[in-house]
């Protein structure tokens, strides 16, 4: 038996359509979720001066004095990222505070998949960092170990 057998029609919806401001929200979110990703996984900003280390990427920063930085390493693979304190982690990309095993919370601006990567052992605290290529990861290592050598830190250049 069919619906027009029983008198039964189809109901009309009461009220405006719904389907448009579902596609709307859905393609919105889709649009945000897409920036928020391509931004955060930009390689940081990073600059270095006589005085400091600047360091800024996906809406944050970290500043290191020269004058605090203790030691720099370079190493190939940073392990033991755990929880986020206040950061952004999108697939292999991690910027912001995050405590890291065994070390306690540190600041990252780390894509872990363009090794290597530069540890900043300051007073302030420790930062480690992956420029845009191995190359220019390497060139801020060289540069920043100059600088732990310097006359600032009481030793001869």
């Amino acid at each position: 038996m069919t619906r027009r057998a029983f008198g039964l029609q189809r109901a009309e919806p009461v009220g405006p359509s719904l389907g448009g401001l579902k596609w709307f929200v859905g393609i919105s979110t889709i649009l945000v979720v897409g920036l928020l990703a391509t931004l955060g996984s930009r390689p940081p900003e990073i600059g270095v001066d006589a005085t400091k280390l600047t360091l800024h990427a996906a809406g944050y920063g970290a500043t290191v004095l020269r004058a605090d930085i203790d030691s720099v390493r370079l190493v190939r693979r940073v392990t033991g990222i755990g929880a986020r304190e206040r950061g952004f982690q999108f697939a292999n990309v991690f910027v912001g505070r995050f405590h890291l095993r065994p070390l306690g919370t540190v600041q990252l601006f780390v894509n872990r998949t363009r090794p290597p990567h530069v540890v900043v052992f300051a007073r302030t605290g420790i930062v480690i960092v992956t420029a845009a290529d191995s190359v220019a990861t390497r060139r801020l290592y060289e540069t920043l170990t100059v600088a732990t050598r310097g006359p600032s830190r009481g030793q001869s250049p």
